[in-house]
């Protein structure tokens, strides 16, 4: 694997993503993030389109890959996978990482290609949004900006602990919250990171009373579904201090179920893309309570405008498309120039999201 090779990741929440990532990114290869949820066919196309040189994949994510891999001459390495279920001309991870071995020298730079997160693909096929190794800090270093200037605003609201902090991880690896603030935010912060493998609620009460979680990001119908859990009473989630979620608009209810039945836990919101590396405006504790619609403030290094059919910004309260700009967005699309020219304007997101901004600076996206 050379400098800017594309080595894909197909699998569930395992380690061997994780260590995949970090040793793919340290010798200067793009990492390519395959949703682990992809057809067979879907994975066909995002392994051509990106080029991808090394595919590591799993058992189950294996079975999808294959034909594609053979027919695009990919080399493929298999994650826990018995030796005798191994196919022909693929390699075992126990095989091939070999613990000790010296990393190459490879100059890597802040504006060198470090990711590709392919998009839903709402409007046709998945895009891949490509990020430079600048675009991952800088959302990271945002998020760490965003919680210290919190702690400024609202010292009797400043997370507190008890022990040291612990996440949990209850989104996927491959997407860009399970990606950035979680895994990455975890791993730059030294903090304790517990994987699910996939999402079970019950387990997840399980991990948060024995590991003393004290961090959650996900998606709103995720806390539903941990309050709304049978055996939720019978578990100690006094730990939480935050429960944080996006990908979706939150209902207010939830807003005030979360202070009710986790004892110490604030709820957060925050709203992000693959395109800003899950950095965006974010909303939390009282700011949250009393402005349960909004996804929240705009945030240091991040520009927010609400803009109209003309492009121009409109006054405040009204409402047109959100538009962002920082260096944390992606430099483009992968192989798709039109679609990046069509989506960056002048340094500009257009994120195609309807919403409006208050005078306080308060977000509220409505389509």
């Amino acid at each position: 694997v050379a400098k800017g090779d594309r080595v894909a990741i197909a699998m569930r929440n395992y380690p061997e993503w994780i260590m995949t990532y970090l040793g793919a990114l340290s010798i200067g290869a793009v990492v390519v993030s395959v949703n682990a949820w992809w057809t067979a066919e879907e994975m066909d196309y995002g392994l051509e389109d990106s080029g991808t040189k090394v595919l590591v994949a799993d058992g189950e994510r294996l079975d999808r890959t294959r034909a594609a891999a053979e027919r695009l001459g990919i080399a493929t390495v298999a994650v826990r996978i018995d030796e005798e279920e191994t196919p022909p001309g693929v390699d075992r991870w126990d095989d091939v990482v070999v613990p000790g071995a010296t990393r190459p020298d490879v100059e890597v730079g802040p504006d060198d290609d470090a990711t590709i997160l392919y998009t839903s693909g709402t409007t046709g096929r998945p895009k891949g949004a490509v990020s430079t190794h600048r675009a991952v800090v800088q959302a990271l270093m945002g998020f760490g900006c965003k919680t210290a200037i919190e702690g400024l605003r609202r010292p009797d609201e400043a997370a507190g602990t008890t022990g040291p902090p612990v996440f949990i991880l209850i989104v996927p690896l491959f997407h860009v919250t399970g990606n950035v603030p979680v895994m990455l935010g975890s791993l730059a912060s030294g903090l304790k990171l517990v994987i699910m493998h996939k999402w079970d609620p019950g387990r997840a009460l399980e991990l948060i009373e024995r590991e003393k979680v004290t961090h959650l990001v996900g998606v709103p119908t995720q806390s539903w579904d941990l309050l709304e859990h049978p055996d939720f009473d019978r578990f100690d989630t006094s730990t939480l201090v935050s429960v944080g979620g996006g990908g979706a608009p939150a209902p207010p209810q939830l807003v005030g179920k979360v202070g009710e039945r986790f004892s110490a836990a604030k709820p957060q919101i925050g709203y992000g893309m693959t395109e800003t590396n899950a950095y965006g405006p974010g909303n939390s504790g009282t700011d949250y309570e009393t402005h349960p619609t909004s996804t929240g403030r705009t945030t240091p290094i991040l520009q927010v405008q609400i803009r109209d059919t003309e492009l121009q910004p409109v006054p405040d309260g009204e409402l047109g498309e959100i538009w962002m700009k920082g260096p944390n967005l992606i430099r483009g699309y992968w192989n798709k120039p039109e679609a990046t020219a069509e989506t960056i304007v002048d340094g500009w997101l257009r994120t195609g999201d309807l919403g409006r901004m208050d005078a306080e600076g308060f977000v509220y996206i409505e389509d």
